[in-house]
C-alpha cells in the first residue's frame, strides 16, 4: 500500500518541482548607455509601400569614430534584415553595418572608417534575402 503513494508523491514531485521558468526573450534592444554626444548627422525612417519603419537614425562623432544610434526604432518583421549606410534610397553603393538586431529599440551599429557623409547619406534598412528596402532615413 505504501508503494503506490511513494510511486504518485514521486511523479508529482518531478512534474510540479522541475519547472523552469519560461522567459522569451524581447524583441526590444536598449543600447542606450553608450558616452556618445557629438550628434553629427539625424533622419527620420519612412517606410516603403508595405512596410512599417519609425524612427530616428543618428550618427555620433566620438574620439575620430562615427557610431549610428536607431533611436525609437521599429520596423515591421522580415528575414535577413541589414542596416546599410548608402549613397543612395537602394543599396547600390553602400556600407552594411551588420544584421539588425531587433525590430525595435534603440541600437547601436559601429561605422568602420571615415565615410563622406556628402555621400553616404542616407541609412537603409535592408532584407538581404529578397533585395527588399523595408525603410529609408535620409541624413540632414
Amino acid at each position: 500500500m505504501k508503494y503506490p503513494l511513494v510511486g504518485l508523491l514521486i511523479l508529482f514531485t518531478a512534474f510540479t518541482g522541475c519547472n523552469k521558468s519560461v522567459i522569451a526573450p524581447s524583441a526590444v534592444v536598449n543600447e542606450g548607455d553608450t558616452a556618445i554626444n557629438n550628434l553629427q548627422y539625424t533622419g527620420f525612417f519612412q517606410g516603403t509601400p508595405g512596410e512599417s519603419v519609425m524612427g530616428s537614425s543618428n550618427i555620433y562623432l566620438n574620439v575620430n569614430k562615427y557610431t549610428l544610434i536607431l533611436d525609437s526604432f521599429t520596423t515591421s518583421s522580415g528575414p535577413d534584415l541589414h542596416v546599410y549606410l548608402s549613397t543612395g534610397r537602394v543599396p547600390d553603393v553602400f556600407i552594411d553595418l551588420g544584421k539588425l538586431r531587433a525590430e525595435s529599440g534603440q541600437q547601436v551599429y559601429d561605422i568602420p572608417g571615415a565615410p563622406d557623409f556628402s555621400e553616404f547619406k542616407y541609412v537603409l534598412i535592408h532584407c538581404v534575402q529578397y533585395n527588399h528596402i523595408f525603410g529609408v532615413s535620409e541624413l540632414k
